[in-house]
């Protein structure tokens, strides 16, 4: 293993944060939720988001993207 990170000596990767993983999770369950019938309102109150942020959610295509620009604060920095 020492071997296989030696060749990544030095190398600074972007590693997501967790609470950035949960939220993209709930934004693919937000999306599915919608497309099987789920009104904005509805989904508004169970997930306790603002109807702008819910409407913008469910408007996005894909669903990994980051939804809020400038989110590079829930990345952490690992430097091997």
């Amino acid at each position: 293993m020492a071997r296989a990170l030696s060749h990544h000596a030095g190398s600074t990767y972007q590693i997501p944060k967790l609470d950035k993983i949960l939220i993209q999770l709930r934004n693919i369950k937000i999306r599915q939720e919608f497309k099987q019938g789920a009104s904005v309102q509805n989904l508004v109150r169970r997930y306790k988001l603002t109807r702008q942020m819910t409407n913008l959610i469910v408007t996005s295509e894909s669903d990994g993207a980051p939804i809020v620009v400038g989110d590079a604060h829930k990345q952490m920095e690992l430097k091997l």
